[in-house]
């Protein structure tokens, strides 16, 4: 858009300033009323032409400027304002202020964590927090703080503890400008899973260490009845004598 500005204002300028070339030649020869026209014709080009051109250039360098804070914010995971401040050429105050809009206009995905006092990517972070936009006491905007879990956050107007709560999970695609020529990454960290209470698991008894419970002792053999000398003949009913005596009680 700044290129098309800067070109239709160059184009109105040139005539313009052909016109106030020739209004002293005009005054030279004594011709009034050629120096009154030639003065109509140069504000009516020159003028419109002059604010096209300064707006070209002002908007050429909003977007030197944007692209400079787009390319220091997506090569770094977290950084402090002052950081950022030098990076572009401007002081603290306003780079606090150019981000501040940019994070509203855009919903760009950055926390402040105050107890360090850097500005963290939401979709960089490795673990989770808690965000908080605005305390619930005095109702003080906070912007978008992020407390992780062991931290307390108090309102720097009414001192009171503020509530936070999980981070929304914002259009990854609604930039707009150099802050959307490029997506942003989606959240690195996930919630802890919950487990369900499972029932213990016992490895197989090795098959050369059987567990008691599947262990089989060998049943009492009784000697064949085949054998010589009635080695094999069962014994008798008790008291009742057997060959040889084997069976007297």
């Amino acid at each position: 858009m700044h290129t098309l500005l800067k070109v239709l204002g160059s184009l109105l300028l040139i005539p313009g300033g052909l016109f106030v070339v020739a209004i002293p030649f005009a005054a030279f020869e004594g011709n009034g009323s050629a120096v009154a026209g030639l003065v109509m014709l140069a504000v009516m080009f020159g003028a419109p032409g002059g604010l096209l051109l300064r707006n070209g250039l002002l908007s050429q360098r909003r977007t030197a400027l944007e692209e400079q804070m787009v390319g220091f914010v997506r090569s770094h995971d977290a950084f402090s304002i002052n950081e950022l401040g030098a990076h572009i050429g401007k002081t603290p105050a306003e780079a606090q202020a150019l981000l501040n809009r940019d994070i509203a206009k855009y919903q760009l995905p950055l926390v402040m964590h105050r107890p360090s006092g850097r500005y963290l990517r939401l979709d960089r972070l490795s673990r989770g927090g808690q965000i908080a936009e605005r305390c619930q006491s005095c109702g003080g905007s906070l912007g978008n703080q992020i407390v992780f879990e062991g931290e307390q956050l108090t309102c720097p107007y009414c001192n009171a503890r503020v509530k936070t709560h999980a981070p929304t999970q914002p259009n990854w695609q609604q930039a707009e400008g150099a802050w959307g020529q490029q997506a942003w990454s989606q959240p690195q960290y996930t919630p802890p899973p919950q487990y369900a209470a499972q029932p213990p698991q016992y490895a197989a008894p090795h098959p050369h260490h059987p567990s008691p419970q599947h262990h089989h002792y060998p049943q009492a053999q009784q000697p064949p009845v085949n054998q010589p000398g009635h080695w094999g003949q069962p014994p008798g009913p008790q008291g009742q004598q057997g060959p040889g005596g084997w069976g007297q009680t």
